[in-house]
């Protein structure tokens, strides 16, 4: 039998981007919360992708705004930088605690 351990972590709210994800920009995570091109003022996604606007170009969220994304959900910075590092000490490529869509995804958007 073949067991797999993921960081405590990781399993207690969401997880990492995927490596390729690392380097996408905010249309490619607008396109990945459900931007239609068909109807722009889909409801879907609508707040996914309005915390990836919120970022700034390098897809980082200021510290505060960061703070009260995660307060909102009723987690913490640390929670997310505790995770974070324990998912890079497994050997995962991980992206900063402030990338927008890493806090989103984290929270299991």
């Amino acid at each position: 039998m073949t067991t797999t351990t993921t960081p405590a972590g990781a399993q207690s709210v969401g997880g990492i981007l995927e490596a390729e994800q690392l380097a996408w920009g905010r249309d490619d995570w607008a396109n990945a919360w459900g931007d239609d091109e068909h109807d722009p003022w889909a409801l879907h996604g609508l707040f996914e992708r309005s915390v990836i606007w919120a970022a700034d170009e390098a897809g980082l969220l200021a510290d505060v705004d960061l703070v009260h994304l995660l307060q909102d959900h009723g987690f913490s910075v640390p929670q997310l930088t505790a995770d974070l590092q324990a998912c890079s000490d497994a050997g995962h490529p991980v992206a900063d605690p402030r990338h927008a869509a890493q806090a989103l995804v984290w929270l299991g958007y």
